[in-house]
């Protein structure tokens, strides 16, 4: 342990020893005021007795004046003495000297006065039953050191709430789910870690976060990063079941995975789901073959019930900073200008390839990226200049995954193109734009996970927002676009 962590321990237990000693001062103080409360209330129904006052004075403490007043009475065949004028409270200040002077004169030496005695206690008596100290002052006192204590350990508070709630819904995760009965944890644990349960040997972790505009989640990446995690933590782990599963009509990824931590043997089941820039793993792990136990995904399965996307159709980058999206280069005299306003910026590249100069993100989770080039010579045919283009990002065309898409009314300098691409685990769905005007050309590419609803709409947005050369000046020279890179 290291010792930065040994000092956190140990300056938690000092506030909590702190904490707990403010508390209890606190609360006896507020208690103390409370029960002065409560004998002033009940006073005026005490039964009385007459008493004899044997001392009446006041004197002076500093600048303050004070009264001395008993008064001596029977009760239960025994002599007490009460020196309480009022109910409660034990201040025996007065405001001015007139105000001392008319209590003395109101209970001469020698007279006798009506006591008050408490029934059951003849030790507790008042002179003026139903009449209160000045206890205000002391009730705050109490309450704030109660309030500093609390304050003081906020965040234990916070998490053992958090321990006891049975359902979490988080509007900027874009989630809800209930935790499963019998089951005992926290939530959230931190930003990123939803939630953590335990029940028995088994333990349940949920990790959501929504994308920063860095990276574009998929269920298959989400997995194979869970999967990579397993493998850090343990030994001897090996994939039993990969399989692809659907969540409300979501795909997503479920692994099965069995391994070895700390001599234990475990049983791992692992939910995935990434959409539209959310990301969700959940991992269930329970010793393997333990008696009367239920398998890991079982568990997993009685949690999944109770998780929902609050909205399915809610994109995460809607919540990114905005950007039009405009570009225009000055070599080429080409540009891209769109109209919407829902174009994200986008920190990452688009492409690994150099040439690629300008990328967005549009809300709805399509990537973009803008690429105008210079032809050699004005006389290649738009086909070729199609393959070269599509070669940018290492397409060959014709191919039978490369499906031409037809427009009506698109001139003979236009090409569009819809593939499917697997990246590593990753499935993207790809629209394409290459368009001329005599030696220059530009290469528009949207991607987007399989079935977003919203690619074509947005293809078409961003083929419309495509800028022609603004002049009839001639292409400019490979020199002239090669100095201005």
């Amino acid at each position: 342990m290291s010792s930065d962590s040994v000092a956190a321990r140990l300056h938690r237990g000092v506030m909590l020893l702190v904490c707990l000693v403010v508390g209890t001062l606190g609360a006896f103080i507020v208690a103390f005021a409370a029960w002065d409360a409560y004998v002033t209330h009940r006073s005026p129904s005490w039964p009385t007795v007459d008493g004899v006052v044997r001392k009446s004075e006041l004197y002076r403490v500093g600048e303050g004046i004070w009264y001395r007043i008993s008064v001596e009475y029977e009760a239960g065949g025994r002599t007490y003495a009460c020196d309480r004028l009022r109910s409660s409270g034990s201040d025996r200040k007065v405001e001015s000297r007139a105000e001392g002077d008319a209590l003395v004169e109101r209970y001469p030496v020698g007279a006798t006065v009506p006591v008050s005695v408490r029934p059951g206690d003849p030790t507790t008596a008042t002179l003026q039953p139903g009449v209160g100290g000045p206890m205000a002052g002391t009730l705050w006192a109490g309450v704030f050191l109660i309030a500093l204590a609390l304050l003081g350990q906020r965040e234990r508070l916070v998490g053992l709430a958090r321990r006891f709630r049975s359902t979490w819904r988080d509007e900027a995760l874009n989630l809800e789910f209930r935790r499963p009965r019998g089951w005992r944890g926290t939530m959230p644990v931190s930003e990123t870690h939803v939630a953590s349960f335990t029940r028995g040997p088994a333990a349940l972790d949920l990790h959501a976060r929504a994308s920063n505009g860095n990276w574009l989640p998929s269920s298959a990446t989400i997995a194979s990063g869970r999967m990579e995690i397993v493998q850090e933590a343990c030994r001897n782990v090996r994939l039993v079941r990969r399989s692809r599963v659907e969540k409300d009509g979501l795909p997503a990824v479920r692994l099965e995975i069995e391994a070895t931590e700390d001599g234990r043997e475990l049983e791992c089941a692992t939910f995935a789901l990434g959409h539209r820039g959310f990301s969700y793993d959940a991992i269930v792990r329970t010793r393997r073959g333990a008696p009367k136990g239920r398998s890991a995904g079982e568990l997993l399965d009685e949690f999944l019930e109770d998780f929902r996307l609050l909205d399915p159709d809610r994109s995460a980058y809607d919540a990114l900073p905005h950007t039009d999206a405009r570009f225009r280069s000055d070599a080429l005299d080409v540009g891209f200008a769109p109209s919407s306003s829902r174009w994200r910026s986008w920190p990452n590249r688009t492409s690994e390839n150099e040439l690629v100069v300008h990328g967005a993100l549009h809300a709805a989770g399509c990537i973009l990226s803008f690429t105008p080039v210079l032809l050699p010579l004005d006389a290649v045919p738009m086909d070729a200049v199609c393959r070269g283009l599509l070669m940018l990002y290492g397409i060959a065309w014709p191919a039978p995954d490369v499906r031409r898409l037809a427009a009506d009314g698109d001139p003979e300098s236009t090409r569009r193109f819809a593939m499917t691409r697997t990246l590593g685990e990753n499935v993207y769905e790809y629209r394409l734009h290459s368009v001329r005007w005599g030696r220059r050309a530009a290469l528009l590419v949207l991607s987007g996970e399989p079935g977003n609803p919203a690619l074509d709409e947005v293809f078409e947005e961003a083929a419309a927002a495509i800028e022609p050369p603004t002049g009839d000046a001639p292409a400019p020279s490979l020199e002239t676009v090669a100095d201005s890179l």
